[in-house]
């Protein structure tokens, strides 16, 4: 069997990942390129870039949830490289707001941080998210042991940071209440006593079928 057939049937998902992360990336640069955001480009390139990076983080929280529900494990290997996207928007999300915004003018971004406190919730979520993303390295990884695990966990406090900021961006529940609720879901499949119902459901079902 030819090679590229073997390693696409074996990383498809990973592929199927990345491009998804790409397109809106070549898009949001094509538009840029020709003029398609006329009306308040750095606004609209903020609120994209920042929707994009919420998306992809929720989405690397429900690999573990649909591999209970599926029994389909495959699915766990896609939580980093849609993590690793969700770091990327965010970088570009920030490098907006700081660069093209306030052009890293540090007497503007005093003020425009400390005058809008959604701003800090936002940087603590990208903080958290950039630590995450650096100790998802693999050489990193086996140096921290089983400490990386517990560092792992803070995907979730990112996840709640994130969410409670676009909220407070927003300011409209109405308009966002789909992240605070997908984040609830995905936190409630977490705990043990449910996950354990979940699988004792779906192996009751696979074994009459």
């Amino acid at each position: 069997m030819n090679p590229t057939v073997t390693w696409m049937r074996k990383h498809w998902l990973r592929v199927a990942v990345h491009m998804g992360g790409l397109v809106p990336l070549v898009l949001i640069f094509w538009w840029l390129a020709t003029d398609r955001f006329v009306i308040d480009p750095v606004k609209l390139i903020t609120l994209r870039t920042g929707r994009l990076a919420i998306s992809f983080l929720l989405l690397s929280l429900t690999c573990t949830p649909v591999a209970v529900v599926t029994g389909f494990k495959r699915v766990l290997r896609l939580r980093q490289p849609l993590g690793l996207w969700a770091l990327a928007y965010t970088i570009l999300h920030f490098l907006t707001f700081v660069g093209w915004d306030y052009r890293f003018d540090p007497v503007l971004l005093r003020i425009g941080i400390f005058a809008q406190p959604f701003v800090l919730v936002g940087m603590g979520a990208f903080l958290l998210l950039l630590v995450l993303g650096v100790t998802s390295l693999p050489g990193l990884r086996q140096r921290m042991g089983r400490a990386w695990r517990w560092v792992q966990r803070l995907v979730y406090l990112a996840s709640a940071l994130a969410v409670w900021h676009i909220m407070w961006v927003r300011k409209d529940p109405w308009e966002v209440w789909r992240y605070p609720v997908l984040l609830a879901i995905l936190l409630l499949l977490r705990i043990p006593q449910i996950r354990r119902i979940i699988v004792r459901v779906r192996r009751r079902i696979f074994a009459r079928n």
